[in-house]
């Protein structure tokens, strides 16, 4: 009998050691791709001394960004279709606007209100004056301001991700203590003013990349958000990146790598870049020379 049961016993352990090899499939046991380390330490766009420094927090920074494309999304690149618009905007309709309805990325919706509260605590009085902003509203923007509109199709509002912010008053809002207030803390609230180079300045127009992305960009990305942009965006389809590789980091001889400057991103960030590459130590002469504040 006691025979018989012991036999039975390994019965049951031997198929319970083939149900759970079974069970253990190939995908449950690939580790995920990772964007290789190389990618990151020959962009030129990267601050190469703190992402060696402080890689788990830039792969952390990194990978969060992806989590909505639309936030790096190169609009010269990819512009939007007609008809086209995201699945996530909401209305904001708790802050003073120029007109009534608008929408706004999901995301970035506490974060106007937040920062919108906070300028009235400091007596500023804020207003909406555009958000999202469809294929056709932009067409009709385009007529109006001419040269200070993107086409059609190329517009930061066109995904969801861009406000104009305005004073209560009338008359410019270039200047005022409104713009001073915003230029000092939109990024505080996720957002940053993209368009301040002296030939082309709106001090009213903000872009949201939310908080990790504001944070990225000011500690990896020398505080720049075009060049983050164009790091992230085309390096999406191969993230996330593993922030465990600080060892491997130490391992890696910087000089060895050749800079590897992108494709498709116009004169003067090429420009940008190469000038990096050659002088990365000395960037905030860089920025002077290139006009970037």
């Amino acid at each position: 009998m006691k025979k018989i049961f012991g036999l039975f016993f390994l019965l049951f352990i031997f198929n319970l050691i083939s149900y759970a090899q079974e069970d253990a499939s190939p995908a449950a046991q690939v580790e995920p791709a990772y964007l290789p380390v190389e990618v990151v330490l020959t962009s030129p766009f990267v601050n190469q001394e703190a992402a060696r420094n402080n890689y788990s927090l830039f792969a952390m920074l990194i990978n969060s960004t992806v989590q909505d494309p639309d936030l790096f999304r190169r609009m010269e690149l990819y512009p939007i279709e007609k008809g086209e618009e995201p699945d996530d905007l909401v209305p904001i309709d708790e802050v003073p606007a120029k007109v009534a309805g608008m929408r706004i990325k999901e995301s970035a919706k506490q974060h106007i209100l937040t920062m919108f509260a906070d300028a009235r605590r400091d007596n500023v009085l804020l207003r909406l004056v555009s958000a999202f902003r469809s294929f056709d509203q932009q067409g009709v923007t385009k007529k109006r301001r001419g040269k200070w509109a993107a086409k059609q199709g190329y517009s930061q509002h066109g995904i969801g991700v861009a406000i104009d912010v305005g004073h209560m008053r009338k008359g410019s809002f270039k200047g005022t203590r409104e713009a001073a207030w915003m230029a000092a803390n939109c990024q505080k609230y996720g957002f940053v003013l993209t368009y301040d180079k002296p030939e082309f300045f709106e001090p009213w127009h903000f872009r949201y990349f939310g908080r990790d992305g504001v944070t990225l960009m000011n500690k990896f990305f020398y505080g720049d958000w075009r060049g983050m942009l164009i790091f992230v965006h085309d390096n999406q389809e191969k993230l996330p990146l593993d922030g465990r590789l600080k060892a491997e980091l130490s391992l890696i001889n910087t000089e060895e790598l050749q800079p590897q400057i992108p494709e498709n991103i116009g004169e003067e960030m090429k420009a940008l870049a190469e000038s990096l590459v050659k002088e990365s130590p000395k960037y905030k002469e860089l920025k002077k020379k290139l006009k970037i504040k």
